[in-house]
């Protein structure tokens, strides 16, 4: 039995991690909203404290899905890569053939479309994950909680019919809340001598880059529906998918 608090919350306070938010509680532009307690979205969370990671299997937790490289993975391990009662999944959001054209990227949305038109067999398997009730609750995340799994989460609301100025404002309140992150970040660049300059520009969380990312979905694919059909994504799963989202 799920004992999921009934008093509804976007920002979770875990030890050890920043940015666990659920995607409930937004207006659509068809007057409904998003169903609270079945997506959450974060940075990374292998380091929960044991307490913390209890704290989520008790709430309700079904399914983990993992968004980083494998070197990320092993590098920082997870604590749910092998838990009796979670499912976990790791797809590499950004596969080996994208990877090596981020860098002649000036802006992030440019890179983060570069990363939705490379990638949408990850995009695919992700989505199809998500839109299996039985596997819901669940999480995403990556490393910070910006990037991919920003992508992921514009994706879903604006499935859901969320206006795309909201969803740009999801993106771009991360930064509030992994600042210690950024802060530990930043140090690591200066000591280390790298690009300072480019770090700033890739940890801005400006909300026109999600905007514009959104922008270039409407127009090449008529919005994240027509993008994840694209992809191969089923119509049947789709229905379902959006059905889990919106109340």
């Amino acid at each position: 039995m799920e004992t999921r608090n009934t008093t509804f919350t976007r920002h979770f306070p875990l030890e050890g991690v920043y940015n666990v938010r659920d995607l409930g509680g937004y207006p659509t532009l068809d007057g409904r909203t998003t169903r609270p307690g079945r997506f959450l979205r974060s940075d990374n969370i292998g380091k929960l404290s044991e307490a913390a990671s209890k704290k989520l299997v008790d709430w309700g937790i079904k399914t983990i899905i993992d968004l980083r490289f494998d070197w990320e993975t092993a590098t920082f391990t997870h604590c749910f890569s092998s838990h009796e009662c979670v499912k976990y999944l790791n797809v590499s959001l950004i596969n080996k053939d994208v990877v090596p054209g981020l860098d002649k990227w000036t802006t992030q949305d440019k890179a983060y479309i570069a990363i939705l038109e490379g990638g949408k067999v990850e995009f695919r398997q992700v989505m199809e994950t998500l839109a299996d009730p039985q596997n819901l609750p669940a999480l995403f995340h990556c490393h910070a909680g910006k990037d991919r799994t920003g992508l992921i989460a514009a994706l879903l609301l604006s499935l859901a019919k969320v206006p795309a100025e909201t969803i740009a404002e999801d993106y771009a309140i991360t930064r509030q809340y992994i600042a210690p992150l950024l802060e530990k970040w930043r140090e690591e660049v200066i000591q280390a001598g790298r690009d300072l300059a480019k770090f700033n520009l890739d940890n801005a969380c400006d909300p026109n880059t999600m905007f514009n990312t959104l922008k270039h979905l409407d127009q090449k694919y008529g919005g994240a529906e027509g993008y994840l059909r694209d992809t191969g994504m089923s119509q049947a799963s789709l229905d379902r998918l959006k059905a889990s989202l919106v109340e």
